[in-house]
């Protein structure tokens, strides 16, 4: 890149931080993704089902990915942990009321579709009551057409639970 676009790049950016309280505009969303390593969170929402621990697990089915997958979401610079796990839970789980308890992993991905995310999984509770549906669903097991990350991130949360909760 040259000194000149550089420059604009940063009267840009400077820009966006000054007139939109950093909000990304769209179009500039996806490429700014590649370029920047982004933190998410991944809520793993844990409870026991038939005596065995399970992970709360959501369908997908868009242009990004068709299959099960552990709800997660961007975390945003000024959140906690806890609050991360709580937008995310509210967004993605219609969930209020949800209690961070351990980050198991910590994974940056090189094969990401769309940037280069990395994932915080994140073992939460809550006392919520959850609608079980053909979307949504508790898994002591893998379900199939996952995620490849998601698996590893789901072994990770039920070992992790099984031997700390």
């Amino acid at each position: 890149m040259t000194e000149e676009r550089a420059q604009f790049l940063a009267e840009l950016i400077t820009e966006m931080s000054e007139q939109d309280h950093g909000f990304i505009p769209g179009p500039a969303w996806q490429p700014i993704q590649r370029a920047f390593n982004l933190p998410y969170v991944e809520v793993a929402v844990v409870r026991i089902v038939e005596g065995k621990w399970n992970v709360l697990l959501t369908h997908r089915q868009d242009q990004h990915w068709n299959g099960w997958h552990i709800p997660g979401g961007l975390w945003r610079a000024p959140w906690s942990q806890q609050e991360a796990c709580q937008r995310v839970a509210k967004d993605e789980l219609d969930l209020v009321n949800v209690r961070f308890i351990h980050e198991v992993k910590t994974v940056k991905w090189m094969d990401h579709r769309y940037g280069n995310p990395i994932s915080h999984v994140c073992v939460c509770r809550t006392e919520e009551s959850i609608d079980v549906n053909p979307g949504k669903g508790f898994f002591s097991t893998l379900p199939g057409l996952m995620l490849s990350h998601h698996k590893d991130f789901m072994e990770s949360v039920l070992s992790w639970a099984t031997d700390n909760l």
